[in-house]
């Protein structure tokens, strides 16, 4: 087993057996080969561990193909790809430092430090407890979607559980999904991370709130569903309808 821990932004975390040391105050996500909770470190503010791990031989055959031995690392590619946004002028969380173990290649275990931003519900959960956001807050929207593809970014995640949101200041998270290419630009792409996106939202948000996002995007009329189904090619057709449902599904 071997460790390789990198360190983006600021000092270096302290560690306790190559992992980041402090007290759990929450967790807030948990499953069978991930977690996320809030930590707090021995010096400075809390922050956001995210930790996937594969203890058994065949969870990591079953993820050879996408991150734990052919492909990057999940944390490796979300910490990327959230400097690659920020770069672009995209509001999301810098990454503080990540670490991966590998035995014989395959990743064993793996995390991912990044800020706390307290009492951020995210866009989702804001929407459902009733809350409005003024028009201002929907143009700055469509324009960081913009800005994203505009960087060739394709999130494939774009969706209002991965947007926190403090008063009118958000942050996009988890993009560990995104895609990167030329072929991002083009309005087939776009168009399907659009769809992901407001699908849920169309019918709960004001008219307003969805003209001001249409304007900060800006290229073309996003509000109009038809506009944007008919940009699909028939291979981001298939893709993006079993999305759109399964994302209208789980706001049910």
């Amino acid at each position: 087993m071997s460790w390789a821990i990198q360190t983006h932004t600021g000092e270096p975390p302290a560690l306790r057996k190559n992992m980041p040391a402090g007290e759990i105050v929450r967790v807030l996500a948990s499953g069978p080969t991930a977690t996320v909770v809030q930590l707090r470190p021995p010096k400075g503010p809390d922050t956001l561990f995210k930790r996937y791990f594969f203890p058994e031989w065949r969870q990591r055959f079953q993820s050879a193909g996408r991150h734990t031995y052919w492909g990057a690392p999940k944390v490796v590619v979300e910490a990327e790809n959230l400097m690659r946004l920020g770069g672009a002028g995209v509001p999301t969380l810098p990454p503080l430092a990540w670490g991966v173990d590998r035995s014989f290649g395959f990743v064993r275990d793996s995390w991912l430090l990044l800020p706390f931003v307290p009492e951020a519900p995210d866009l989702q959960q804001s929407i459902l407890s009733g809350h409005s956001f003024a028009p201002g807050f929907w143009t700055q929207l469509g324009q960081s979607v913009r800005l994203m593809h505009q960087a060739r970014c394709r999130y494939r995640g774009l969706c209002a559980r991965n947007l926190l949101v403090q008063s009118d200041r958000f942050c996009w998270i988890d993009p560990a999904k995104a895609k990167w290419s030329r072929r991002i630009g083009r309005k087939s792409a776009s168009a399907s991370d659009l769809l992901v996106f407001l699908s849920p939202l169309w019918g709960r948000i004001a008219p307003a709130a969805d003209e001001a996002f249409a304007k900060g995007y800006g290229d073309f009329d996003v509000s109009n569903p038809d506009i944007l189904w008919k940009r699909l090619t028939p291979w981001d057709l298939k893709w993006t309808q079993g999305a759109v449902a399964r994302e209208r599904a789980r706001w049910e």
